[in-house]
């Protein structure tokens, strides 16, 4: 990810008890080590990573209390939906020289071993009443029988062999599609059909019905642990749930303010429908979608030296989302850029949609690309001076937090003189409000997905079942999007 491949031949059994055991005992070492040092003596830059520091290695040791590690699959973020991604080729792991090919060919016997780890941890969670709800393991059957096809050359992992570069040795190209040939037919397919077995006919009949985080042994204290480990705050759920709903009034009022201005006499549930059929508002054509946001960045990219003096070195690309994950992946997502300049950031667009809303593309695109996430953590990156652990670390409510404001910049841009756009960045806003609702309303007061869903129809205008299934599947993250307003309001 960074763009260091000195351990590009390596796939870590990172959810194994000996791999959790020695991290911790690493953490527990560097915070007694850290706690001796004078903070008062440190230079102010040295204080904030010093404070940052601290605060990691604690939340971290904390969370070694939850066996997070027993319940290793969902249908979005997990190594197996991973490893597809990366070793078709088109991600984070390179396939430009001989030994980029040989690490990929070493890291597909540590896959294996993790599917055996997993599957041993998913019995030893079943032993325990600690499993994945019923609907996430169904969700994620498709990503994995997908993987098992009868011809290696139909394989995402073939990818890279028909793509071999044109300056391999003859020798090295033959040597390299039988090694991959013979590791798709032996060690890839067999891993994804057995973690398909395994999950269809062993662990399904026996997941549990119910989707809140909270319904698992010491759940409620699992539950605030990530409320505190993606908002960084000390709020308990409950003060979050009710922050949501504040936000929530609020936008809807706003909503209903900008369609007022439209001339609509109705309410925004009435309103919406308009939008949905109103053909300048929908892309039906996928490649469509993706012209439509490169006319945006060039607007974005011509206004951006306006705003902000600190502008990435970085690239990024518009990409579609694989298809074999299209119908479980959110919207849209963003993967950093390599720091050496070696591999450009990539914001993945989901067009799969019969009908893309074009209304909610600008804010979308601020987000996850210019100025938001692209260009964050890109220039973060590039801040040499300052320790890997910051350039490099995971903030959720940091990260996600400022793509929220960057929406609103679209203000400044002259992006939002369309209303319609305008109605977009608050529909976003409005789900992100939802979310803290959703989110604490499922795994802190125990609501069911079918009093989920109500919610998010009756109040979102857009987010629906999927950001269920989101919920469910990664309890808290969707807190690290939205909490108190700090900037200044903005209207259009």
């Amino acid at each position: 990810m960074m763009g260091d491949d000195r351990y590009n031949h390596l796939l870590p059994l990172d959810i194994g008890e000996e791999h959790r055991a020695r991290q911790k005992a690493l953490f527990e070492k560097y915070l007694a080590a850290a706690v001796k040092l004078d903070r008062r003596k440190l230079a102010a830059d040295d204080q904030i990573s010093y404070d940052m520091f601290m605060r990691q290695l604690a939340v971290s040791i904390e969370g070694f209390k939850f066996p997070d590690h027993l319940i290793p699959i969902n249908h979005q973020n997990c190594l197996p939906a991973d490893f597809a991604q990366i070793g078709s080729g088109a991600s984070i792991h390179p396939f430009k020289t001989v030994k980029d090919y040989n690490d990929f060919l070493a890291r597909i016997d540590g896959f294996a071993a993790w599917i055996d780890l997993a599957i041993a941890n998913m019995k030893k969670g079943l032993e325990l009443g600690v499993t994945q709800p019923r609907t996430i393991i169904e969700l994620s059957l498709p990503l994995w029988e997908s993987q098992v096809v009868d011809d290696v050359k139909k394989s995402l992992f073939y990818q890279p062999i028909s793509n071999l570069p044109t300056d391999f040795a003859a020798g090295e190209k033959a040597r390299l599609t039988k090694a991959y040939a013979d590791a798709i037919q032996t060690k890839i397919i067999p891993a994804y059909k057995k973690l398909y077995g395994f999950l269809k006919n062993e662990y399904l009949p026996r997941t549990r019905s119910t989707i809140s985080l909270s319904a698992l042994p010491n759940g409620e204290e699992w539950y605030a642990y990530n409320a505190r480990f993606y908002t960084t705050t000390t709020m308990a759920p409950d003060e979050i749930f009710d922050l949501g709903m504040k936000e929530a009034q609020r936008l809807s009022k706003e909503m209903q303010n900008v369609i007022a201005r439209l001339g609509f006499q109705g309410t925004i549930a009435q309103f919406m429908p308009t939008v949905q059929q109103n053909r300048a508002m929908q892309i039906t054509h996928k490649d469509s979608v993706f012209i439509a946001y490169r006319q945006i960045r060039a607007k974005v990219e011509a206004q951006l030296p306006k705003l902000f003096g600190a502008l990435p070195k970085a690239d990024f690309e518009i990409k579609p989302v694989e298809e074999f994950r299209a119908k479980t992946f959110p919207g849209s997502a963003y993967v950093p850029a390599a720091a050496d300049g070696s591999r450009p950031g990539v914001f993945y667009v989901n067009a799969s949609l019969p009908a893309y809303p074009r209304h909610i593309m600008t804010a979308l695109f601020l987000h996850e690309a210019l100025p938001g996430h692209h260009m964050q953590i890109a220039v973060g990156q590039e801040q040499e001076s300052m320790p890997r652990f910051r350039r490099f670390g995971y903030y959720g409510a940091y990260i996600e937090g400022w793509g929220l404001y960057c929406e609103s910049l679209g203000k400044d841009m002259g992006l939002y003189d369309d209303i319609y756009q305008y109605l977009g960045m608050l529909m976003m806003e409005m789900g992100r409000a939802c979310r803290l609702v959703g989110d604490a309303g499922i795994h802190y007061k125990g609501w069911t997905k079918d009093e989920a869903i109500k919610f998010l129809t009756e109040n979102t205008h857009g987010f629906g079942i999927h950001e269920i299934d989101r919920f469910t599947a990664a309890p808290g993250q969707a807190l690290s999007y939205k909490k108190r307003r700090s900037c200044q309001k903005r209207s259009c």
